[in-house]
């Protein structure tokens, strides 16, 4: 039997969104999609979102990666990082 939470009851944490879990949605999303024919395009504004989500994560990533490689670079130069 399922338990339905009330509103004052705490809701488990959501799992985080990694570039897998986006990957999957864009997956499962996509078969649906095709599966459903002409249909599918109801499903277009949800594809665009989680789309656009898995852009943003790529994109956040790299430039966190673009700065650790410049930290790293400054440590090499200087010994300590900038104050």
């Amino acid at each position: 039997m399922i338990k339905r939470l009330t509103v004052d009851e705490p809701r488990p944490p959501l799992p985080p969104v990694t570039r897998e879990l986006l990957e999957r949605h864009l997956d499962m999303l996509a078969g649906l999609m095709h599966r459903t024919g002409k249909r599918g395009r109801l499903l277009l504004p949800v594809y665009r979102r989680v789309k656009r989500e898995l852009d943003k994560f790529n994109e956040d990533e790299a430039l966190m990666d673009d700065a650790r490689r410049r930290a790293t670079a400054q440590l090499k130069r200087d010994g300590s990082p900038q104050q």
